[in-house]
């Protein structure tokens, strides 16, 4: 292959043979512009070379930036295809109770010693609560001290009037429910919950009937405590019937602030969730555990663990089930036996029987009974529970 000679390097030989032949001066000096002028040639040629590759960069450029990009994946901006909600349209709602008392049910009010962080009434092996305190009795909350609720039926609506220690403060998270046990076996089959109310007007806003589907509540012995088995899956009341007006009936239950009473609200619901019959009641008033998964709490929690509001208890003060009141159960539309567990007393005089709960802690054996004395011993008794008996009151 031919070896490249550069001009400049042509230009200095030439010179260089030229000398040696005379006229160097002219020579050097024509050959110096010819050098010069290779050199601007070349640098001319160089910067041509750049500007073209320059050139040739933009334009490479811009041709990409012509071409289209990938484009992002587009956002999922897609509406959900489920149909919209209905707006809810309300047909009835209820109005001002009946004067007259279908039905009640008084309850111990612990403000009495609220001070001095202890009370009377609590019952926890029959799921009967008197705790309106936070856990270790630290503070006592008296709207969530039940004294009294009336029960009026006023077609087509039962109305329940809560009466609490203390007013109710402008807002809680506290829970307050009617437990409904239609046919009477001591397991609840209706819950109907509502938050606390703020106004004085009926709504519909956060109030829920719960039913309990699968006759789990309260385990294989309903409101007595029991050792429920390992295997045990109840999920206490379980089925939403009505929410915030959403159900077959978007009229079922309501709640408002009692506007005759400042520690008192109000509950109304359609009679048609009775079913027409005879019914006990209980009411309760819940800002611990508010989970109606886990009725009855006295199978959830054991004695140890829930812990006791009586000063003189070894389990005092209160610990698992806190914040939490409760009344005996009461009756509508029927006459009852008087030995319906949880059942409040019967006024009959004459001899009766109370439930009592023997069980061991350690070494010690211990018997807790009802301060209820029943005319009768409820049958078939879970282990651990016998009757005793007592005299009813003239």
């Amino acid at each position: 292959m031919m070896k490249k000679w550069s001009p400049i390097l042509i230009l200095v030989l030439l010179v260089i043979f030229l000398s040696a032949c005379g006229g160097a001066d002219e020579i050097e000096d024509e050959v110096a512009l010819r050098v010069a002028e290779t050199q601007t040639k070349q640098a001319w040629e160089e910067e041509v070379e750049s500007v073209q590759q320059t050139a040739e960069a933009k334009a490479n450029t811009l041709q990409e930036s012509e071409e289209p990009e990938d484009e992002p994946e587009p956002e999922d901006t897609q509406e959900p295809t489920d149909t919209p909600e209905p707006a809810i349209i309300h047909v009835a709602m209820p109005d001002t109770p009946a004067e007259k008392n279908n039905s009640w049910v008084t309850d111990f009010n612990s403000i009495d010693h609220a001070e001095e962080g202890y009370t009377y009434g609590d019952q926890f092996f029959i799921n009967r609560y008197e705790r309106p305190w936070t856990r270790e009795m630290e503070e006592y909350r008296g709207y969530l001290d039940i004294i009294r609720a009336n029960l009026k039926f006023n077609p087509p609506w039962f109305y329940v009037q809560v009466f609490l220690a203390e007013p109710l403060p402008d807002s809680s998270s506290a829970q307050y429910a009617v437990e409904l046990d239609l046919d009477i076996d001591g397991r609840g089959d209706y819950l109907i919950l509502v938050p606390q109310p703020t106004g004085e007007e009926w709504t519909v806003e956060g109030v829920r009937v719960l039913e309990d589907s699968n006759e789990d509540v309260g385990g294989e012995s309903p409101l007595l405590t029991e050792e429920l088995p390992e295997d045990f899956a109840g999920d206490g009341y379980d089925r939403v019937v009505f929410r915030s007006g959403r159900g077959e009936d978007p009229d079922l239950a309501w709640v408002r602030l009692n506007p005759e009473e400042p520690n008192s609200l109000e509950i109304a619901f359609k009679a048609e969730l009775t079913g027409g019959t005879g019914y006990l009641w209980v009411i309760w008033a819940d800002e611990g555990l508010r989970d109606p998964s886990l009725a009855d709490y006295n199978d959830r929690f054991n004695f140890m663990e829930a812990g006791s509001p009586y000063p003189e208890h070894r389990y005092h003060p209160i610990q698992e089930i806190y914040l939490l009141d409760t009344t005996c159960r009461s009756w509508y539309g029927y006459e009852p036996a008087g030995d319906e567990i949880g059942i409040c007393q019967i006024y009959d005089p004459g001899e009766g029987y109370r439930l009592c709960l023997t069980y061991n802690i350690g070494s010690t054996t211990i018997t807790a009974c009802s301060d209820v004395c029943a005319p009768e011993c409820p049958p078939e008794l879970p282990s651990g529970y016998s009757c005793r008996p007592c005299t009813l009151p003239e």
